[in-house]
């Protein structure tokens, strides 16, 4: 059974299929609201969405043939079939085009399409249908809306089968309806650090979750003092991970950590294997696969991260996945175990429920980063402080427990990004501008990838409008690689301005001091957040000879 989807471009004085390609691009999927004059209109029979949507999760091919002033227009490939329940309580309006939104209470049903085709000659497809349990050709002109028809001859139109797209439609579902509004959750988690005493600029807590969406390793800078390792805390507690329950760990680093032993363990003079702090963690994390896991290493550059870390960053790496799950290469080497701890140790691996969070402070005691460190992280920098406090009461807020289908990574390579094309395209046309002019601190596509990851994220469940995500994202993976004392710094920090503040016409004398008109732009930028740093930048290059990201 297929359907047949009358409609009426002059009604909205729109390209309606036009409109709906449009949200495919950008979501990945659309749903056309079948409109009835108005909300007492008869609905769609549960006995047609039932036939439909059984034969959809059989593999079956399923089409939506979309006729206007005579003429079939496009056909589309449908994924699902809502009732009028559904459609009305608004949970998934936004892949419902903007231009009728407002109309949503006269739906009496919806059809989820993952693919449309336009067609121009559709003399072909007015002969082949036919109605449905019936011998005869339909009849266009009536008023039925939807009809339901037969091909007399199937013909595929679309690059994705029938049965090639339940997969697909599991995992998006599971994407989409586990945590049927991502932003109620982070307003909790939001509330609930604010009950506990403590309050952080504004989007923080979306960057700090799509940050770790994005990839299990994130980077908390800032002066002493600033909140980071409560950030990291008071955000697992809100979710259900304490120390406690045994999800959450933080573990100081030590200046004298020189190699991976403390955390991964050792084996001693008589062949004996000890394991490490993070050892038995992430076996306790692979124990509970639906719970998230959080082990934070504070202060991780009192030593170099590279000596005791890089092991572990090379394994997070090597992500896969397999099923609904996400593994990695095995956490030991099989050298380093005895016989007996091998059963217990031999096969752990990384599990997709544990987070890494390291905080760090700049400064003459600490080491810097290397770029491979920088390449799998996001840092996100806590260094504005506003001493002002106000007294007031705050609603005790009680913490959620969520599962880690809330934090799991949806996309390990771009090919997983496919039905956001829009998105990536998009984004990669701005990092490919920002790279051209970086020259020895140019970035790789891991970069380029997470990058996209960070940004399709924030346009699934809309936390920030996407030139805000942008900003985040050079900021936090593009401009921490970027330091030196050599005038083409103080170039590529100019160079980087212009593109930040949306203004390539600006001119900027590279022998004059420049950073405080860069200050005076700043509230015009396109990217705010990152011009402000790069001013930054610039100013301490005018000062002292040499700038980085860490001030």
């Amino acid at each position: 059974m297929h359907v047949v989807l009358k409609y009426n471009d002059s009604l909205y004085s729109v390209d309606t299929i036009e409109e709906h390609i449009n949200v495919i691009k950008k979501k990945g999927k659309v749903i056309w609201g079948i409109i009835k004059p108005n909300e007492n209109s008869p609905g769609i029979g549960r006995d047609k969405i039932k036939t439909i949507n059984d034969q959809i999760q059989n593999g079956i091919e399923t089409k939506a043939f979309f006729y206007n002033q005579g003429h079939i227009r496009g056909i589309g490939l449908i994924s699902r079939f809502w009732d009028r329940d559904e459609m009305r309580n608004g949970q998934y309006i936004e892949f419902i085009p903007e231009y009728y939104r407002s109309d949503i209470n006269k739906c009496v049903g919806g059809i989820e399409l993952r693919e449309i085709t336009k067609i121009d000659d559709d003399s072909f497809e007015r002969e082949n249908l036919y109605q449905h349990d019936r011998t005869e050709r339909i009849n266009f002109g009536n008023q039925v809306n939807p009809m339901y028809v037969f091909e007399k001859e199937p013909r595929s139109y679309f690059s994705k089968k029938g049965s090639d797209i339940i997969e697909d439609i599991e995992v998006k579902e599971d994407m989409e309806n586990t945590y049927t509004t991502i932003k109620e959750e982070i307003i909790n988690i939001k509330d609930y650090i604010r009950s506990r005493g403590f309050l952080y600029d504004d989007k923080l807590i979306e960057n700090y979750y799509l940050s770790l969406k994005t990839k299990p390793f994130l980077i908390l800078a800032g002066i002493s003092g600033t909140g980071k390792s409560k950030l990291a805390r008071l955000f697992a507690e809100a979710i259900g991970a304490t120390v406690g329950n045994r999800c959450f760990k933080l573990v100081p680093v030590r200046p004298d950590w020189s190699d991976s032993t403390d955390l991964l363990g050792y084996k001693d003079l008589n062949g004996r294997f000890h394991p490490g702090v993070l050892t038995t963690f992430v076996k306790d994390a692979m124990e509970n696969p639906q719970k998230p896991y959080f082990f934070v290493l504070d202060e991780m550059n009192l030593a170099r991260v590279e000596y005791y870390f890089s092991d572990v960053l090379s394994i997070i790496e090597s992500r896969n996945r397999i099923g609904k799950s996400i593994v990695t290469d095995k956490l030991l080497n099989r050298e380093l175990l005895d016989s007996a701890s091998y059963n217990e140790y031999g096969n752990i691996y990384i599990p997709d429920n544990l987070y890494f969070i390291g905080t760090v402070n700049m400064d003459e005691t600490t080491f810097p980063f290397s770029k491979k460190v920088l390449d799998r992280a996001n840092v996100i920098e806590l260094s504005d402080v506003d001493l002002d406090y106000a007294f007031e009461d705050v609603e005790e807020v009680s913490p959620k427990t969520l599962n880690n289908d809330f934090l799991r990574s949806d996309f390990l390579t771009l090919k997983d990004c496919a039905g956001y094309d829009d998105i990536v395209d998009e984004t990669i046309s701005i990092l490919k501008n920002i790279n051209d002019i970086l020259g020895y601190y140019r970035f790789g596509y891991r970069v380029r990838d997470e990058i996209c990851f960070y940004v399709i994220y924030n346009s699934i469940y809309g936390l920030m409008d996407f030139d805000d995500a942008m900003d985040y994202e050079i900021l936090q993976k593009i401009l921490p690689r970027i330091n030196g004392s050599s005038i083409s710094i103080k170039k590529i920090l100019i160079e980087l301005f212009k593109i930040c503040s949306g203004n390539l016409e600006n001119r900027f004398e590279y022998e004059s001091d420049v950073s405080e008109k860069m200050f005076e732009e700043i509230s015009n930028a396109k990217y705010r957040k990152s011009c402000e740093k790069i001013a930054f930048m610039t100013r301490r290059y005018e000062e002292d000879g040499f700038t980085s990201y860490w001030l």
